[in-house]
Parts: C-alpha cells; sequence; structure tokens
C-alpha cells in the first residue's frame, strides 16, 4: 500500500524480522501540507535551478493506448530510519503508448505517489527518458508551492575512509536509455564512482536530492487475465473463518460462492482485490482450487495479486534458535463439501499473495471454513476493547482498540457497514482532513476498514486491532463506541470509557441478570442446548448485554 514515511519504516523493520517472507514493496504518500525530505548535505551551486513550475507537471492522461504493464527495478525510499534500499521484480504499472512513438510512464518512481506521467520516446529497439521532467509539486505550512523533478543523479563519496557519500542531481538536460530486448524495455545503466547512475526526485528550487530514486527499471507486457463467472451463475453470500492462535474460529467475513454445474467460484476474499474470483472444481465431494491464479493489480499497493492454496509446516532459524510455523504454497486448496450442511472446510491455508515469485502474503486463512450466512437478527456490534492507550506528550498520543465483525451472539455482520467513534469528554470527536488524511471534513464516524497508514489504521483480518493518532489535550474522559449503520438504521454498542469513566464492562458486574439466551454457532436460538459449544448471551437489569462463548457438556 501507499503509506506515509513511518508505516513505511515500520514496514521495512518487520519485513527484515520475518523469515522465509519477502521484502514488501510500498509506495509512499506524502502528507498534504509538508515538503518531501531533502536527502543531501550539500546544495547545488546557488544560481542553479530547474526552470519548472506546477503547471509543468504532465496529470491528465495523454492521448494513446492504456496498458498494464510489470516493472521491475531497484528504489531508493525515505523513512524515520534514513533513506532504505528495496527491488521488486514484478509491480503494475499504467502506460500510455502514443501513436507519435511517445511512451508515457504513470507515477513514474516506485515508492512515492506522484499522480503524474514522466515522457519517454521511442525510435526504433531503443526508448530514451529525457531528463528533467517535472513529476511532483506539494505545499507547506505557509502555503508557498514546492516543484519537485525527475533527473538523472550521480554518487559522490563524502568520506573516503567510511565509503559514505549521497547522490547529486546532474547539471542541465541528461537522458536514460532503454533497449528493446525481447518484448521488454531495459534500462542500461551507467556507474559513477562504483555506483550506479539513477533516476532522483530531486527539488526544482536548489537541485538537491529526496532520496526517491529508481534504477534497472525493465518495463514488461502482462497478459494474464482474471477469472470471470459465466452470466448464467447465481452466487450466494457464505462466511469465511479461519483458525487463529490458541482460538477456535473468531471472526469472520462475507464472501460469495457460486455453483455452475461441477465449476465452483468465489469472490470477496480479498482485502486488496474484494471483486476478484477465483475457480474451483467439485468431484466426489470435495472442492479444489488450483494456486496461482491471478485476481488483480493493484498500483496503490505495488502489487499483483494471486491466490495459492498452502499448508503450515515448522522450521527452525538456526541462527536465532527459533522454531516458528511457515506457510508452505502448494498445487492447490481442496475443501471438503457437506452439501446437506452446506459447508466448505480445508485443513490447508488459503493464501493471497503478492505476485508470483516469491511468497509474500497479503491475506492468509488457517484452516478456512465456509458455511451459508444465516439471517442476522441483531445489528448490534461488539463493544471496543481497549489494548493500549498514551497521552499526548513529546510525541502524540495513541490508542488502539479491538472489535471484530461478529455481533453478540455470533453472527458475522457486513464489515462496509461497521463504524466507530471517539468521544471527548462525551461530545463526539471530530476528524478533519488537514490532521487525519483520506477523512472527510467534519467526520465523526471512521469505517471499520478505514486506514490512512499513518494517524488511522488496523491490522488484523478476523480479530481486527484499530489504532488512532491525537494531539489534543486537556480532556477529563475518552470513550469508543462502535456502531453498525443501515440506511437511517443504526445500531450503537455501548460506550468504553478509555479514561475518566469506570469501563461499561467492569459495571457490568454488578447488575442483577434479568435473563439468559442461547445461540449456536450459526446464531440459531436454542432452547435446550445440547452437548456443543454455543454463545450465552446474558441481559443484566440495567439494560446492559454480555455474551460468553460457553462449552455444553
Amino acid at each position: 500500500m501507499k503509506t506515509s514515511l513511518p508505516i513505511l519504516a515500520m514496514v521495512f523493520a518487520t519485513a527484515a524480522t520475518l523469515p522465509a517472507v519477502a521484502q514488501e514493496t510500498v509506495r509512499t504518500e506524502p502528507h498534504v501540507g509538508s515538503t518531501l525530505y531533502k536527502a543531501s548535505r550539500a546544495q547545488a551551486p546557488a544560481d542553479w535551478k530547474f526552470q519548472f513550475d506546477a503547471s509543468d507537471i504532465v496529470t491528465a492522461t495523454p492521448e494513446g493506448e492504456k496498458k498494464m504493464v510489470s516493472k521491475a527495478a531497484n528504489y531508493y525510499a525515505m523513512s524515520m530510519f534514513g533513506i532504505t534500499e528495496g527491488s521488486s521484480k514484478g509491480m503494475p504499472c499504467t502506460i500510455v503508448e502514443g501513436e507519435d512513438g511517445s511512451y508515457w510512464i504513470y507515477d513514474p518512481f516506485s515508492m512515492i505517489d506522484t499522480k503524474s506521467w514522466l515522457k519517454a520516446q521511442i525510435s526504433g529497439d531503443k526508448m530514451t527518458i529525457s531528463l528533467p521532467q517535472a513529476v511532483y509539486s506539494d505545499t507547506d505550512s505557509d502555503g508557498s508551492q514546492y516543484v519537485y523533478v525527475a533527473q538523472l543523479c550521480h554518487y559522490e563519496l563524502e568520506d573516503a575512509e567510511t565509503q559514505e557519500g549521497l547522490y547529486y542531481a546532474e547539471p542541465g538536460e541528461t537522458e536514460i536509455v532503454f533497449n528493446r530486448e525481447g518484448e521488454s524495455w531495459v534500462m542500461q545503466t551507467r556507474e559513477m564512482n562504483d555506483h550506479p547512475m539513477i533516476m532522483g526526485l530531486v527539488a526544482a528550487d536548489d537541485g538537491a536530492w529526496c532520496a526517491y530514486s529508481d534504477w534497472n527499471m525493465v518495463f514488461s507486457p502482462f497478459s494474464q487475465t482474471l477469472v470471470t463467472p459465466p452470466a448464467s451463475m447465481q452466487s450466494e453470500v457464505w462466511t469465511l473463518s479461519a483458525k487463529l492462535e490458541d482460538k477456535d474460529y473468531a471472526g469472520a467475513k462475507l464472501v460469495n460462492v457460486g455453483f455452475d454445474n461441477d465449476d465452483v467460484y468465489m469472490s470477496g476474499f480479498s482485502s486488496l482485490f474484494p471483486e476478484a474470483w477465483i475457480k474451483g472444481t467439485l468431484s466426489d465431494g470435495k472442492v479444489t482450487f488450483p494456486s496461482h491464479q491471478y485476481i488483480g493489480a493493484d498500483e496503490m499497493a505495488n502489487a499483483f495479486g494471486y491466490f495459492y492454496g498452502g499448508v503450515q509446516e515448522e522450521a527452525y532459524l538456526e541462527e536465532w534458535d527459533l522454531t516458528y510455523m511457515q506457510t508452505v504454497l502448494t498445487d492447490d486448496l481442496t475443501f471438503d463439501y457437506n452439501a446437506d450442511a452446506r459447508t466448505l472446510e480445508s485443513e490447508g491455508t488459503f493464501v493471497v499473495n503478492r505476485g508470483d515469485e516469491s511468497l509474500y502474503i497479503i491475506d492468509t486463512y488457517d484452516a478456512p471454513c465456509m458455511r451459508v450466512q444465516g439471517t442476522v437478527t441483531d445489528f448490534v456490534p461488539q463493544n471496543p476493547v481497549v489494548g493500549f492507550y498514551s497521552e499526548p506528550s513529546d510525541y502524540r498520543g495513541s490508542v488502539y482498540f479491538t472489535f471484530s465483525n461478529i455481533n453478540a451472539v455470533g453472527q458475522v455482520l457486513d464489515s462496509d457497514k461497521l463504524y466507530y467513534k471517539i468521544y471527548v469528554d462525551d461530545e463526539p470527536f471530530v476528524f478533519y482532513s488537514d490532521e487525519y488524511a483520506g477523512v472527510a471534513d467534519d467526520t465523526e464516524e471512521i469505517p471499520f476498514l478505514f486506514s490512512n497508514s499513518d494517524t488511522i489504521g488496523y491490522y488484523g483480518t478476523f480479530d481486527v486491532t484499530h489504532f488512532i493518532y491525537f494531539n489534543f489535550t486537556g480532556y477529563e474522559s475518552l470513550a469508543l463506541q462502535t456502531l453498525y449503520r443501515d440506511g437511517e438504521n443504526v445500531y450503537p454498542s455501548e460506550l468504553v470509557y478509555v479514561v475518566g469513566q469506570t469501563n461499561v464492562v467492569e459495571s457490568i458486574d454488578n447488575s442483577e441478570v434479568t435473563a439468559e439466551e442461547w445461540y449456536d454457532m450459526s446464531g440459531r436460538r436454542v432452547n435446550n442446548p445440547e452437548a456443543g459449544v454455543y454463545i450465552k448471551r446474558i441481559l443484566f437489569s440495567d439494560g446492559s448485554v454480555k455474551s460468553v462463548k460457553t462449552i455444553v457438556k
């Protein structure tokens, strides 16, 4: 995903510590109202400028044939830890081929979202990018506008003893040349001071390098197609759940499942590619989905998505004396199909992967179980559970909390209709876009799966943990509330106080029980529960409700 700089740094740090997982390719979207960090400690000569303004940036789609290609590249990016380096063998990239031989590249840098086009020109088996070209602008807090250009940059040693140095922009006009190799365009690498020359993002006002850079670029055709169900197929809403560590099935998401004779189709399983379908085959009471099914491209996430089956295997990392479970991809994923109960169950692992050359998991479901979604009888979501809270001090404050899309009686709620609110001194907190990027001004309700990867976000598939960072002070109470919104009907949870009041969950224990209701794991009311696992819904005299998972023996 395109994220802000702190999350980018966290992702790189995490990727470096996890075994058997490839490094993530994450594109950065700069904060509104802040200028990009300039990496170089020395500036170009005072009279040297790139003569561009924001009007020189090409943001409108050029005329020509628009295509999706696969881009491979090495890149630099900026994080809270400094300049980070990475590479990818295949990222989705939009290009336009003009009738005049022009070749336009959208978002030309791998790790920053410029929302602009970079022009190249094709002549025979050679393609040339003439630089500099203006590609990005932003505005600082006092309204001053800054323009940034793509320019060829070279490396200079600043400390011969430690071999440390930085990249500096080349003055004047420069070129990057690509040769046609088969059906691909391959960048021809030049070196200076034993380092490759790179296409860098440079400040137009003083020539300072801003860290974001690409080199060793290759643009190749991409021709894989998506699965499309037949028009005659009728799909139903099912629930998809998975086993979590040290828990039974907890949480679920709504998916679409359709049968067309012996062909079985499924969609809604991926957070990044929610409309994608995969196709399997029904035979002898089993449904098998072949691996390596292409499910979509997301340029914001720098990802081609694929479905894979997998298994969990124990592995040992000698360096850390660590035994852990790792996902190993397999040729397919097979489910046992119970036609009477309308269930699909597997002992394998359902994997949505980034790319098809190494394991990089986007979504995963261990021992997945699917069943037809029953009628939802209770739309009140779970109370949020506070996991961590810190007051603003030298750094902004934060609150982390969890709630899933399972209601009090174990039924699955539509995640697209779930929201949460924050109350400050018992008044709803109002969000504004200048502090919370991606949020409309005057917003009080945050969608269940909204993230700007900086001040608001979440992680987890089922037991979803949400976080919010804030800078306000002087409050006496801070509370959270979840709600389900279905048109004009709103179903709120109780207020859960983080600061300043007794937590609602604690006050329940001091109320008298007025009634008990029993539900099976499909959400059906049960009058006389027999042996099995149930949700017991306890009603108290103060009107509050508490639900607990109970095993009847």
